[in-house]
């Protein structure tokens, strides 16, 4: 009887792996070390439950003898996520195209005005008011605000709503308080209207703030 059929035909593949690690040693003398992928399956039906794991013993043991360390696949956890992308919190957060839109609405409320569509204007130059107030960091300039409730206020007094009228004329006040409004393009009873609004708005008990930034800086006061 020959030495081949001493064996089980199972015990093929471990002999097999052996052969090849055992030649691993002088393969990697003369350069960098080279991995092995042995591949394994049953051979017959009669192949021992714990083959496999005896087979990484083997195989983890010829390993490490070169430097190699040998991880089982279940060992590996998910590879890390790529990092969120980098942002600048001091980037603004709001709609650029807002003041160019809310400048279309209040074209739109100066043209129901000359229709006499004052409840339409004032519904126009509402939904400007929100847009700029929505987006007011992306807004460069805040004084578009301020025209907005101007054309507001002369909405409404037109409309015979005096008090709504004048609550909108002091919030453009608070926005723009230097503004003086040209004779020429508003009535003398409304150019009055603004400015007692004016007045009152800039009689009132001023705070101070302080801001230290770099020269050409923009601040935003909001309150």
């Amino acid at each position: 009887m020959s030495s081949k059929n001493l064996l089980p035909r199972g015990w093929v593949g471990v002999w097999v792996g052996a052969a090849i690690l055992g030649t691993t040693g002088l393969s990697w003398a003369g350069g960098n070390p080279k991995i092995l992928v042995l591949p394994y399956q049953h051979m017959n039906q009669g192949m021992p439950d714990d083959l496999g794991e005896q087979t990484s013993v083997v195989v983890t043991r010829e390993l490490s003898a070169q430097g190699l360390n040998l991880i089982r696949a279940d060992d590996v956890g998910p590879a890390p996520s790529a990092p969120p992308p980098e942002t600048n919190p001091d980037a603004p957060t709001g709609d650029p195209q807002a003041q160019a839109q809310a400048e279309k609405y209040v074209e739109r409320a100066r043209e129901a005005m000359d229709d006499g569509e004052f409840g339409k204007a004032t519904k126009m130059l509402e939904r400007a008011a929100k847009l700029v107030e929505q987006n007011g960091d992306a807004v460069p300039d805040l004084r578009t605000l301020a025209e907005i409730y101007l054309q507001a206020g002369v909405a409404y007094f037109r409309d015979g709503m005096e008090d709504e009228g004048d609550d909108m004329l002091n919030r453009a006040v608070h926005l723009d308080p230097e503004r003086i409004l040209d004779a020429a393009d508003y009535p003398p009873i409304f150019v009055k209207v603004y400015e007692r609004a004016r007045f009152n708005v800039l009689r009132r008990p001023r705070g101070r703030v302080e801001v230290k930034a770099q020269p050409g800086a923009s601040v935003l006061f909001d309150g």
